[in-house]
């Protein structure tokens, strides 16, 4: 992947932006991810002629603070669409997915979303972290009102179900049948409750490796070019 024409930091996030035409793609990584993950599709996108953007929240990549949430992943795509313009397509691996409809539902008029491995809620991936590290139900109890108290967003509102409300934008979920880090039917959940959605489902590629295989980057230039008329 060939360095990027700017690296910025803004308002707490770090942007890489690749420059092309009009159309612009932009990208997030989930939860300790890093914008290399897209070295794949980022060069795929900028040769179709895309500026291509990459986002850093917080506490990620070369982006500054100690700790995110997805809250501040929302709110960094918030900040490069404020500093760069609205992006056509927004693609988002893992919790970067789930950000990326957090932050269209709070405004961020992107064409189109890509989710890669996403979950469909955050209160399945809190819950299996809190039964890995043992938590009895109080403990679970006090994770998730901190969670709540540090986020200001409701649990239950990052959810699929709730953030699909009135939408009707294409949306394309990615998964793989056999992610062991989030299940498949979490793609199912997204295309179910999401009007205007459909899924792409690969087979031994995990929850990072579909990144770089080049059906799914096929897919997801496919995609996007249908709806960049």
């Amino acid at each position: 992947m060939a360095p990027p024409d700017r690296a910025f930091a803004a308002d707490g996030a770090f942007l890489r932006v690749w420059q092309g035409g009009d159309r612009m793609a932009m990208l997030i990584a989930g939860w300790e991810g890093h914008y290399t993950q897209f070295s794949a599709l980022v060069p795929a996108l900028h040769r179709a002629g895309w500026t291509v953007v990459t986002v850093d929240p917080p506490g990620h990549g070369t982006a500054e603070g100690r700790y995110s949430n997805p809250a501040l992943f929302a709110r960094a795509l918030h900040v490069a669409a404020t500093e760069l313009g609205t992006p056509d397509v927004l693609i988002g691996h893992s919790m970067g997915g789930i950000a990326a409809m957090l932050a269209v539902h709070q405004g961020l008029n992107a064409r189109q979303l890509v989710t890669v491995a996403t979950p469909d809620a955050v209160a399945g991936p809190i819950d299996r972290f809190a039964a890995f590290i043992g938590l009895g139900h109080r403990a679970r109890r006090t994770l998730r009102q901190t969670i709540e108290s540090v986020t200001r967003l409701p649990i239950a509102s990052v959810d699929v179900r709730m953030l699909a409300k009135a939408e009707g934008r294409p949306l394309l979920a990615i998964h793989d049948v056999d992610d062991r880090l989030v299940p498949a039917t979490s793609a199912e959940r997204i295309t179910r409750h999401w009007r205007g959605a459909r899924a792409y489902m690969t087979h031994d590629l995990g929850h990072a490796r579909l990144l770089r295989d080049e059906g799914v980057v096929q897919a997801v230039m496919d995609f996007a070019g249908a709806g960049a008329g």
